[in-house]
């Protein structure tokens, strides 16, 4: 049983992750998503997975950060066309963030995005993208740490995601907004740092 702290996950943890997927995910209030769309797959094998447990071995949190290195595999990402004119490749995607409801106040996503954004950071990586719903509070977090934002009006219905409205693609500078980001991001999760360590060295895996 893992201690508490921050894992990479791998498929030995497939049966809890896809159960924290299907409970946050599948019908999340303001989209829905295919139970195959969220299960364990190819692009978990080949992302980073970061996981936060408790001390009793319960998964709490986690986000899949991906490396994408085509046009294609960015749009079917994101069920948006036309990033690709605003970025390099390869860039790095946010996605799958799940936490778990009893506990999604506690700035777990937060904690696992800063991991993201520092791995993407020391591999080289200049942009990261995601695609969100357009919540203020996440918008305008997303806005303080540099993102610029584009409205997608079609919003998902392409790839296993059926959002009720529309959508809005998220793309930052990495290089011109990293110290700017970690700057918003480091007392958020100083707590959480220690009371999650990483329990195993978060290796980089592009």
């Amino acid at each position: 049983m893992k201690r508490s702290g921050v894992y990479l996950l791998d498929s030995q943890d497939r049966e809890q992750l896809e159960a924290l997927r299907f409970d946050t995910l599948v019908n999340e209030g303001s989209f829905v998503a295919d139970r195959e769309a969220v299960k364990w797959g190819e692009s978990d094998e080949n992302s980073s997975v970061y996981g936060i447990f408790s001390s009793n071995g319960d998964l709490l949190s986690s986000m899949r950060a991906e490396q994408i290195t085509t046009e294609e595999g960015l749009r079917s990402k994101l069920d948006y066309d036309h990033l690709h004119h605003l970025i390099s490749f390869p860039c790095g995607l946010l996605g799958k963030a799940s936490t778990r409801k009893d506990f999604q106040q506690l700035g777990l996503h937060s904690y696992l995005q800063y991991l993201a954004y520092r791995d993407f950071y020391e591999s080289g990586l200049q942009y990261v993208a995601a695609t969100l719903m357009p919540h203020p509070g996440r918008l305008e977090q997303f806005k303080n740490f540099g993102f610029k934002f584009l409205f997608n009006p079609a919003g998902w219905h392409r790839f296993g995601y059926q959002s009720n409205g529309p959508t809005v693609v998220a793309y930052l500078d990495l290089h011109k907004n990293y110290g700017r980001l970690m700057d918003v991001l480091e007392p958020k999760v100083k707590g959480l740092k220690e009371r999650f360590p990483l329990m195993e060295e978060i290796v980089e895996t592009f």
